[in-house]
């Protein structure tokens, strides 16, 4: 709404170039997220979920967005947020933290009016537009308090902080690797690209997966169809079903007994290169990762039981970490159509006491699986700590429990010993071992779940 009378502009995908200041505009409403209108910015955002890559760039889309008509500390103005997917992205205090620190205040003031004042009438929202305007005494003061205590979430903003020079980074490696495919060295392109890419999946699951497909570009490239093969398929597990990606060694698979579950294709992909050293580098390098389980800090820890369950075959994410939202870890058998979230406590000093937050945040996390994979059957949700009490006031589901450190560790201790009796085969006999070692129901998700639950939480609660 523009100037002394009544006027409208509407902006179609367009964030910069046109400014409106002071009374030329006092009121923006702002609809959909600016994720941008390329194909490919469209294809990793709606559809591979690489939501991490691209909030830096929404993030400074939606600075200049707001900066259209608040343009300096003297100016002023109300913004109307609608649309669903834009509201989330500003509740999620990791990509609020990407923004400008005033911008960041006053993101959180808006919310912090719009939960204490009940704005869902139109008569509210039109009475605080007009405290706004109208620079109210009493508004005035009250901006003028919340900008200067508001805060951020501390985890949130550290998950940013660490990742944001990753995503420098991993620009950079891709400006590295086109240059040297453009010239035909495919040779240093998947160096470039193979040194860095299990460092961009421990900060983010979808990039981690996007550039596997890159480095499965460079093996084909260079002749070498297993590694493409290897590269291509944990790209899969770590983006999911909305990529295609192509089979160059179909007989291989088919030389697999049908029976061979989700878990033998998966170590073929580790122990089956016809290199041995390179087998051997890969396998040190696997349990140098999952060690971080019960050693490592809480992010290297949910990356380490992502990591497991890529290794025992399943489509592995961490979607707290890569969409802000959901579990900490989300094993799902696309297969038999199971899931199984994890919520990673491996911080917590025994006995551990879970908290109505800790609890809450699990119904969260049952609600959100259920809605993102609506013909799946959810297991559960298990929280991998150390054993201890429910507090009194909290109330767990029967779908959550517990999963101590020590059993993941088992887990884990189980899967490098199998690969390690595989590695101690020749080479030729070695899809054979993995016929005679891996039964097909053991490795399956719900047996899994079955051996991983320890207890169910309500039955650690105080009042049980």
């Amino acid at each position: 709404m523009c100037g002394l009378i009544d006027a409208y502009f509407t902006f179609v995908s367009r964030v910069d170039g046109i400014d409106l200041p002071h009374d030329t505009c006092r009121l923006m409403l702002m609809e959909c997220l600016p994720s941008g209108t390329s194909l490919i910015e469209r294809y990793q955002w709606e559809f591979l979920k690489m939501n991490n890559v691209h909030a830096t760039r929404i993030a400074n889309r939606l600075a200049q967005l707001f900066g259209r008509i608040n343009r300096g500390r003297n100016d002023y103005g109300v913004f109307l947020i609608a649309g669903k997917e834009l509201n989330i992205w500003l509740a999620n205090d990791r990509n609020v933290s990407l923004l400008p620190p005033l911008l960041q205040k006053q993101v959180m003031l808006g919310r912090s009016v719009q939960e204490g004042m009940l704005l869902f009438s139109t008569s509210k929202v039109s009475d605080a537009i007009s405290s706004v305007l109208n620079r109210d005494e009493t508004w005035l003061n009250h901006y003028e308090s919340e900008v200067k205590l508001g805060e951020l979430d501390q985890r949130q903003m550290e998950r940013a902080r660490i990742a944001e020079p990753v995503m420098e980074e991993a620009a950079l490696i891709e400006s590295k690797y086109a240059a040297f495919i453009w010239n035909g060295d495919y040779g240093k392109a998947r160096q470039v690209m193979e040194k860095s890419i299990d460092k961009f999946a421990s900060t983010d699951t979808p990039l981690g997966g996007w550039h596997g497909v890159w480095l499965g570009a460079a093996f084909d490239l260079e002749g070498d169809s297993d590694s493409a093969d290897r590269a291509y398929d944990i790209a899969k597990t770590r983006i999911g079903p909305a990529i295609t990606l192509p089979r160059l060694n179909k007989h291989k698979e088919k030389n697999m007994n049908n029976q061979s579950n989700h878990f033998a294709l998966s170590l073929l992909k580790y122990i089956g290169f016809s290199n041995g050293g390179k087998s051997h580098s890969e396998i040190q390098k696997l349990k140098e990762d999952l060690s971080y389980i019960n050693k490592g800090t809480a992010n290297q820890a949910e990356e380490a039981v992502r990591k497991l369950g890529e290794i025992i075959g399943f489509r592995s994410t961490r979607p707290d970490n890569d969409q802000g939202t959901g579990p900490d870890v989300l094993w799902i058998d696309d297969k038999n159509s199971f899931t199984i979230g994890f919520e990673l406590k491996t911080d917590k000093k025994s006995p551990a006491k879970y908290q109505k937050k800790d609890i809450g945040q699990g119904h969260d996390h049952l609600i959100w699986i259920n809605e993102q994979h609506v013909k799946y059957n959810h297991l559960g949700l298990l929280y991998v700590g150390p054993d201890g009490y429910v507090s009194d006031v909290a109330n767990p589901s029967s779908k959550m429990g517990l999963c101590t450190i020590k059993e993941m560790v088992n887990l884990r201790e189980r899967v490098l010993a199998l690969i390690d009796d595989i590695m101690s085969a020749p080479p030729n006999l070695r899809h054979d071992a993995i016929e005679k070692q891996i039964t097909l129901k053991e490795w399956n998700l719900d047996s899994l779940f079955k051996q991983l639950w320890v207890k169910g939480m309500s039955a650690m609660n105080t009042r049980s």
